[in-house]
């Protein structure tokens, strides 16, 4: 069976990824081309300039058109922006069919009656995810298909942002002449991108550290237990940089990446000094002092992320640990902050092979989010075929029934 390309954009703070991919017949999504472009203009993962994001825009999908020989014309947005809150949704219905059993048309139902928890107006849903069931009361339940009871009650988690950001981020995707199909919240793509089935078992959390936001999504039993965004990022270290030591951005940005490290240890400044060239006059900056600045702002994140996900009960569940991703997690030494305050194993993140030119990169754990979102989106498109092929074979099936019968 052939499936049809797909695309998937994520528009970041600090630069634009495309991804293009086709599942074959195993589907195993195999990916066709690539593009990036870095831009100025994004905030906290929110458009500032449409102009410039729209040329970062055109310059990332032609790349991507181009490396993957396919003509784009729709893709899947991945984003979070708009200030992105997580909501508990509960839904619960009668189980009325025949033999008191439950079925599709019930799981459905009781999804339905969840995601019809009203918003306000000014606010939209990104995404939502189901958590799991209970039965009669019976709580834990991942399938409850075929169970015989009186009630069925759905939990699910949704994100939720602001209405007018998202619509000026997808107008500004649809000036670069594409239109956008569907949305999702990096986040939770990060998860399908960074761990397997058992650690979403075990229970794992997910931390993809943007340029503007920070974005955290956590599995227990196979399912998503917390999740939601911080607008704090790399960009902040380096503004950090900036005042601390009155440089440059570029040059705060090549001493994050370069010199620095999250810990504050003398062991760790190698070279002791860094001299940078700035328009008047060098000037020398002392890298304990830098890490002392870099790691204040790392650790105030990542105890944010510890706190909400201790709001939700599952700061102790997380027996897989924590997965780093994204930019941030480049930055040297992040795993040791990370264990100190999660007080369980953290690793960076392994990345399947993407392409060829993506792989032998130092930061391929940026392409986390934007890779989890086309696998994500290669099975709805499985799926989607999978459902018009079994419509096809009952249409038959019930015509040729129809005129045997006649």
């Amino acid at each position: 069976m052939s499936y049809y390309p797909v695309t998937v954009v994520e528009v970041g703070t600090t630069s634009v990824k495309v991804l293009v991919g086709q599942p074959d017949e195993e589907n195993i999504v195999n990916i066709l081309g690539w593009g990036e472009s870095f831009t100025a203009g994004m905030r906290k993962g929110e458009v500032t300039d449409q102009k410039i994001v729209k040329q970062a825009l055109d310059k990332a999908l032609e790349a991507a058109s181009r490396s993957s020989d396919t003509d784009i014309k729709s893709v899947v947005l991945v984003c979070s922006c708009g200030e992105p809150q997580c909501q508990k949704l509960t839904g619960t219905v009668n189980v009325a069919t025949r033999h008191g059993k439950i079925d599709p048309d019930t799981i459905a139902d009781a999804e339905e009656s969840a995601e019809s928890t009203r918003l306000d107006s000014s606010r939209m849903s990104l995404c939502s995810a189901r958590r799991h069931f209970s039965v009669d009361g019976r709580s834990g339940i991942s399938n409850p298909l075929e169970f015989t009871a009186s009630s069925l009650t759905v939990e699910k988690l949704r994100m939720h942002i602001d209405k007018n950001c998202f619509e000026t981020l997808k107008d500004t995707v649809e000036q670069a002449g594409v239109d956008v199909v569907s949305q999702t919240f990096s986040g939770i793509c990060a998860v399908t991108a960074c761990t397997d089935l058992e650690q979403r078992k075990n229970g794992v959390l997910v931390i993809d550290l943007g340029g503007g936001v920070t974005k955290w999504c956590a599995y227990y039993g196979g399912s998503p237990c917390s999740m939601g965004a911080l607008a704090v990022g790399g960009d902040h270290i380096t503004a950090d940089l900036c005042t601390a030591f009155k440089i440059s951005r570029e040059n705060a940005e090549k001493i994050k990446k370069r010199n620095s490290s999250a810990i504050v240890d003398a062991g760790k400044c190698n070279p002791r000094t860094v001299t940078v060239n700035e328009t008047l006059s060098q000037c020398s900056i002392d890298m304990l002092s830098a890490n002392t600045v870099v790691n204040a702002r790392i650790d105030e994140t990542l105890r944010i992320v510890y706190e909400k996900l201790s709001d939700d009960g599952y700061a102790d569940f997380m027996n897989s640990g924590v997965v780093l991703c994204g930019g941030g997690a480049c930055q040297n030494d992040i795993c040791i902050v990370a264990r100190k305050i999660f007080k369980t194993p953290c690793t960076i993140a392994e990345i399947p092979s993407i392409h060829s030119e993506l792989d032998h990169r130092n930061d391929i754990v940026a392409f986390a989010s934007a890779y989890g979102a086309l696998v994500k989106a290669a099975q709805r498109e499985i799926e989607n075929e999978k459902r018009e092929t079994d419509a096809g074979f009952f249409s038959k099936l019930i015509r040729r029934r129809t005129h045997d019968e006649v």
